[in-house]
């Protein structure tokens, strides 16, 4: 997906903090850990790549109170990519993607940038259209064994027929 103008932060009354401490990156690897429902050990040896601190990859978090709720991971440079973005269940559908997503676009939109892209599911597209992305291009992701629950919550069909 491809959002070619920053779009409007809005927080929602939440707090949005650039991720800058190891206490702040456990909070993340936490959120990913509970929107995904694996263990936090999992969580963290998959986001080695992207939960480092000052490594060029930047993550934000958006807190409700002292609760760090979503987290936003993303790369800055004419193309601003957004690697990751988890909200834990409990906590969707309030506010707290769009702000962090939001607030991160507009820490990192400079007047060089040419846009923002993303990798999305068919389930976070409504979403991302909301903020502002378009859909580029459309793929079809194929799984061996994933339960019907998993793809359901990825907006994936459960079977797909020959052709």
């Amino acid at each position: 997906m491809w959002c070619a103008t920053r779009p409007p932060r809005q927080t929602g009354g939440l707090r949005i903090e650039p991720m800058r401490t190891t206490a702040a990156r456990d909070e993340a690897v936490a959120i990913v850990a509970g929107a995904h429902m694996v263990a936090l050990e999992m969580a963290d040896r998959t986001l080695a790549p992207l939960a480092g601190l000052g490594d060029g990859v930047m993550a934000w978090l958006a807190y409700e109170g002292d609760e760090a709720i979503s987290v936003v991971w993303a790369t800055q440079g004419p193309r601003i990519g957004i690697w990751s973005m988890m909200t834990p269940a409990q906590h969707r559908r309030k506010g707290s993607g769009r702000a962090v997503l939001t607030c991160a676009l507009e820490a990192l939109w400079g007047s060089q940038t040419e846009g923002a892209f993303l990798f999305s599911t068919p389930a976070g597209r409504p979403f991302y259209e909301s903020v502002g992305f378009a859909a580029v291009d459309d793929a079809t992701t194929w799984t061996t064994g994933a339960s019907e629950e998993f793809l359901a919550a990825i907006g994936q069909p459960a079977s797909v027929s020959d052709p």
